[in-house]
């Protein structure tokens, strides 16, 4: 079984930071390989090609910044769903 310690480092991994040109950002986290769940205010002002996602604890991807599309929306949960290639 693992320990919190190696847990929290699974889980980290999978953390984003989510952020448009000249507008603030936010954070969200991977729910499968390339859909990410974070709150709607995070990406409301932002267009679909201005979504730039990066994954600064995940070694394999750190340096990269990927394009996210929005997918799903629900503004009374405030709740938003993205896609990354």
């Amino acid at each position: 079984p693992l320990n919190f310690e190696d847990v929290v480092a699974q889980a980290e991994k999978s953390v984003c930071r989510i952020q448009a040109t000249g507008i603030g950002g936010g954070s969200g986290f991977l729910i499968d390989t390339d859909v990410i769940m974070t709150n709607r205010h995070v990406v409301d002002c932002m267009l679909v090609d201005e979504i730039e996602v990066s994954f600064p604890n995940n070694p394999s991807i750190s340096n990269s910044k990927l394009s996210a599309k929005i997918i799903y929306e629900a503004p009374k949960l405030d709740v938003a769903i993205l896609r990354v290639p």
